[in-house]
C-alpha cells in the first residue's frame, strides 16, 4: 500500500514538475521573442529617421537651390522665401541628421553623412554667395558663379552621396522588415504550438 501511494505521489511529482518546465519554457520564450520584437522594431523606427532627417535635409537644399535660380533671373524677392526658410533652419536640419546617424546600423554611414554635411555646408555658402551677389546688381558674376564647374561639382557630389545613403538605408530598413515579419510569423505558430502542449498536458494530468 504504501509503495503504491509513493508511487503515485512520484507520478504526480514527476507530471506537475513535466507542466512546470513547459511554462517556463513557454514563458521564457514569450519574453525572449518580446525583447527581439522590440529590438528589431526599434531598429526600424532608427532606420526611419536616418531615412527622415537626410530626406529632410535634401529637400531644403533643393528648395534652397530653386529659391535662389527664382531669384536670379527675375530679381523677385518673393522667390527667396524658400531659400530663407531653408537658412533658419539649416543648423536644425544638419544637427538633426548627425544625432540620427549615431544610431545607424550602417558603421560607415557615419563618414558618408560628415562628408555630405561638409558638401552641403558648402553649396549653402555657395547660395549665399550668389544671392548676395545678385542683391548687389552683379548678375552676370551671380550667374558665372552658379553654373560654374565648381558649382556642379558640388551639386553632382552632393546628389550622389544623398542617393547612396538613402539606397543603403532603404536596403537595411527591408532587411528589418523582412525579420520582422518573419519573426512574428514563427513567434506566433509556436506559442499556438506550446499552448496546445501546455493544455493537453493539463488535460492528461
Amino acid at each position: 500500500m504504501v509503495q503504491r501511494m509513493l508511487s503515485s505521489l512520484y507520478s504526480w511529482v514527476a507530471i506537475v514538475s513535466i507542466v512546470i518546465i513547459v511554462i517556463t519554457g513557454n514563458s521564457f520564450y514569450v519574453v525572449s521573442t518580446l525583447d527581439e520584437l522590440a529590438t528589431l522594431e526599434a531598429r526600424l523606427f532608427t532606420t526611419n529617421r536616418v531615412i527622415g532627417s537626410v530626406n529632410d535635409l535634401h529637400v531644403a537644399v533643393l528648395r534652397a537651390e530653386s529659391g535662389q535660380r527664382g531669384f536670379l533671373l527675375t530679381q523677385n524677392e518673393d522667390y527667396l522665401d524658400d531659400y530663407n526658410d531653408t537658412l533658419d533652419n539649416i543648423n536644425g536640419l544638419i544637427e538633426q541628421v548627425e544625432i540620427t546617424v549615431l544610431a545607424s546600423d550602417l558603421p560607415e554611414q557615419v563618414d558618408r553623412i560628415e562628408t555630405l554635411l561638409e558638401l552641403t555646408r558648402a553649396k549653402i555658402n555657395g547660395m549665399i554667395e550668389v544671392v548676395e551677389l545678385a542683391r548687389a546688381g552683379e548678375i552676370p558674376r551671380a550667374s558665372s558663379l552658379l553654373t560654374s564647374n565648381r558649382g556642379l561639382v558640388l551639386y553632382d557630389r552632393i546628389e550622389s552621396l544623398f542617393e547612396e545613403i538613402d539606397n543603403s538605408e532603404s536596403e537595411m530598413q527591408a532587411k528589418h522588415l523582412a525579420s520582422l515579419m518573419k519573426l512574428r510569423k514563427n513567434s506566433v505558430n509556436t506559442l499556438i504550438v506550446s499552448s496546445l502542449t501546455t493544455v493537453l498536458l493539463i488535460i492528461a494530468i
